[in-house]
């Protein structure tokens, strides 16, 4: 039997950020008052800002996030092409044995057509039968790998045996406005349970650091 973890959290971890709500208030004014501009006054204009669509004050602000999720989840979230990411590389570096599994309130059936259908939980024997499948999937392709790269071929061929259920660790950084359109998106309904989860983490983050800009947000 492989020596192979089983998963379903969504790990996002805050690395650091650039800027607060102030910060967002001063890179506005800079185009009426200048460079000179620091007012304790600061959440009505930030409010207004977000309202109105004026979006590019809130450029002036960064976060990098470090994210720990499944590869599928992962290949979601590298398309917002407004943000860099660095990503652990299965072809410089070898894989870890860990591999996502649906947690025991993951929603497992698609019920209506696409683009227009909604989740539900299922019965216990998908549930069983879902893990026990993705359990298989992950020894027989971890015993591969692992076959593979003690033959010494190469990370870059071996890794091609690994399914989309393993963890996939990146670090993600975007301005402040890439962020909200990130979670604007992906905490959404309609998004996968996974993505949706992650998304959710960094919306909390981005509470903690610009309250102001994500309530005003929210609002609009």
């Amino acid at each position: 039997m492989s020596d192979i973890e089983l998963r379903s959290d969504m790990r996002v971890t805050y690395v650091d950020s650039m800027g607060d709500d102030k910060r967002i208030a001063q890179a506005a004014r800079v185009s009426t008052a200048g460079l000179d501009n620091d007012r304790e006054k600061y959440v009505g204009l930030v409010r207004a800002l977000i309202r109105d669509g004026h979006w590019s004050p809130l450029e002036s602000c960064t976060m990098t996030i470090a994210f720990d999720v499944p590869a599928f989840t992962r290949d979601q979230i590298i398309r917002h092409r407004s943000m860099s990411f660095s990503v652990f590389s299965l072809r410089y570096s070898e894989a870890k044995p860990v591999f996502w599994v649906p947690s025991d309130d993951r929603p497992l059936v698609q019920v209506g057509k696409a683009l227009d259908y909604r989740r539900e939980k299922g019965n216990h024997d998908q549930e069983v039968f879902s893990r026990k499948i993705l359990r298989f999937t992950a020894e027989e392709a971890w015993e591969s790998y692992t076959d593979m790269i003690d033959a010494g071929i190469a990370n870059e061929v071996a890794r091609t045996v690994l399914p989309n259920s393993i963890y996939s660790p990146f670090w993600a950084t975007g301005n402040l406005r890439s962020w909200l359109h990130f979670v604007g998106l992906r905490n959404d309904e309609h998004a996968q349970y996974e993505v949706r989860e992650a998304a959710g983490k960094v919306e909390a983050i981005i509470g903690e650091r610009w309250p102001v800009a994500l309530a005003a947000y929210r609002d609009n």
